[in-house]
């Protein structure tokens, strides 16, 4: 199933905490990551996610961040900031 309304109109099923988590996710945030942000136990970022998926129809962590991001929940900027100056980056080819 592709990223698209369909999985926007069900976000009303999710709860507080699992939007919460879905902005996490979409930022790029690894489960361990989002669980110390939200003070929770990685276990239960990670059961977050699998329901976000679920509730969503989504595949994968992927396409959350793809929903994410189509909702503006996690701007480029965002990522940008999170990933430094990418010019700096070395690539061994």
């Amino acid at each position: 199933m592709a990223v698209g309304s369909a999985s926007e109109e069900r976000l009303d099923e999710l709860t507080a905490r699992e939007r919460e988590v879905l902005v996490y996710t979409g930022r790029g945030l690894f489960n361990a990551e989002t669980a110390a942000e939200l003070v929770i136990s990685e276990n239960t970022a990670r059961v977050h996610v699998l329901r976000i998926l679920a509730k969503l129809q989504l595949r994968d962590q992927a396409q959350a961040v793809v929903l994410a991001h189509r909702l503006g929940l996690a701007p480029a900027s965002e990522w940008a900031s999170a990933l430094g100056d990418l010019t700096s980056w070395k690539v061994n080819a």
